[in-house]
């Protein structure tokens, strides 16, 4: 299976990173189709209780938290500045765990979408199609990185 991974940096000029976790989920096809899990979250907002609770209870699981696709819009809107995130997805939730070595987290699961920094995106999946469309659509800088 080949798997493509794309860095979104945005545009040259923005000083900000502009682009949000809702911009690159718009990309994904059938979205609710899949099991989401977050991994990893740093961040400055409030979802449903204190960031630093919230923090706490993603960083600190096992294996992360389940989300359904409508949660994660629910939390793009309502956080003020993502620092740090690591999202993945799959169609089968027991691929949904914390890998020792990414490179099997992204041979795994069908999407993963990290943020490093609040400097830029990076988005690997094995579907082709989705990765063309966001390397070619989505605003700004988007360095193609096949893994």
């Amino acid at each position: 299976m080949r798997i493509k991974k794309i860095r979104i940096s945005g545009k040259a000029d923005e000083t900000v990173l502009s682009i949000t976790l809702k911009d690159i989920l718009k990309y994904i096809d059938n979205p609710s189709s899949n099991q989401w899990k977050l991994l990893w979250i740093e961040g400055i907002g409030s979802y449903e209780e204190s960031m630093l609770e919230f923090e706490t209870k993603i960083n600190e699981s096992p294996n992360g938290i389940l989300f359904s696709y409508n949660e994660l819009i629910k939390l793009s809107d309502a956080m003020h500045q993502i620092i740090d995130l690591t999202l993945i997805a799959d169609l089968e939730s027991e691929k949904l765990i914390r890998y020792d070595i990414d490179d099997m987290m992204y041979k795994n699961c069908k999407y993963v979408i990290e943020l490093i920094d609040s400097c830029f995106w990076e988005f690997t999946s094995s579907e082709m199609k989705v990765v063309e469309s966001m390397r070619q659509k989505i605003d700004g800088a988007v360095d193609e990185i096949v893994k």
